[in-house]
């Protein structure tokens, strides 16, 4: 289940989306939106603050792992390519695909004696400290 909540289309392990078929959903629904100019001016209201209050609150994860990749950006080119935050959501990931059963083509690596339970902690661990880089790259640099 850890799998399929942080895939690599959802690293930071948000609510929404819950698995990976709705996270390349909810991608290639914001991909097939049309760029129109916005709405029209209107003597009531406010149609431009409305569209972009409906379209922030539909697309939100979206654009928080927007931010993210653009932090990732930031960090590894201009920053040091030895920055924390590029390094976690790789080990994350790799911590991910790894299988919990020993490979067969590598066979020297005894993946089933490592517990489950130590298994999921380092993946959390990865993400917390991951999630701990993000916030410090948005905010602070």
């Amino acid at each position: 289940q850890l799998v399929s909540r942080m895939a690599w289309m959802n690293p930071l392990g948000l609510a929404e989306p819950t698995n990976p078929e709705d996270a390349v959903a909810k991608w290639q629904e914001m991909r097939q939106l049309e760029v129109d100019g916005g709405p029209r001016k209107s003597k009531r209201g406010s149609p431009s603050f409305d569209r972009i209050v409906v379209n922030f609150s539909q697309f939100l994860p979206q654009y928080i792992h927007a931010l993210l990749v653009l932090a990732m950006l930031h960090a590894f080119l201009f920053r040091s390519y030895f920055a924390c935050l590029p390094w976690l959501v790789l080990w994350q990931t790799v911590s991910l695909l790894i299988p919990l059963e020993t490979m067969e083509k590598v066979p020297q690596v005894p993946l089933s004696q490592c517990p489950v339970k130590f298994r999921i902690a380092a993946t959390l661990a990865l993400n917390g400290l991951m999630l701990f880089f993000f916030a410090w790259e948005l905010l602070w640099r």
